[in-house]
């Protein structure tokens, strides 16, 4: 379903033409507006999802690899194995940096940078998103300190 429906956004986000809406690479308000939506779904909404994702599944593929391997299973119960444990989530994988780079290049073209943002006590970087390791939380998540020097261009 995730797969679907990041493919299906972003397909349509490309197709709107969005670099034009930055004349001299400067983020217009529609811009800025669908920044905003980004933030609120993207980082907010799904991204969390997706690193729960991401952890259910590299906890469940050496199972998955093993349960495969195991003489007694049919050939189609190994086909099914392989296309969800394997197939379907390098295609979400695909899915999700496909997203992310369409808005990293976005962002980049329009002179936005990512930013963080306040989510409880701690300070989420907007973007922080890896799909090849497992979430974790030092992944995403800076301290205050570094935070206010991301926030004001102290990098």
């Amino acid at each position: 379903l995730m797969t679907n429906e990041l493919t299906t956004t972003t397909t349509w986000l490309k197709q709107q033409n969005l670099l034009t809406k930055c004349p001299d690479g400067q983020a217009s308000q529609n811009i800025l507006y669908l920044k905003n939506v980004f933030t609120l779904w993207f980082i907010e909404k799904i991204q969390p999802i997706a690193g729960q994702l991401n952890n259910v599944q590299y906890t469940l593929l050496p199972l998955y690899q093993s349960m495969s391997q195991q003489p007694e299973l049919t050939p189609q119960f190994r086909q099914f194995l392989a296309q969800h444990s394997q197939i379907s989530f390098s295609a979400y994988q695909q899915a999700i940096q496909e997203h992310v780079l369409f808005w990293q290049q976005l962002f980049k073209h329009c002179s936005i940078s990512p930013r963080v943002f306040r989510q409880g006590n701690v300070w989420r970087l907007a973007l922080a998103i890896t799909l090849h390791t497992p979430m974790h939380p030092s992944m995403h998540y800076v301290d205050d300190n570094k935070a206010d020097d991301i926030v004001h261009g102290n990098r």
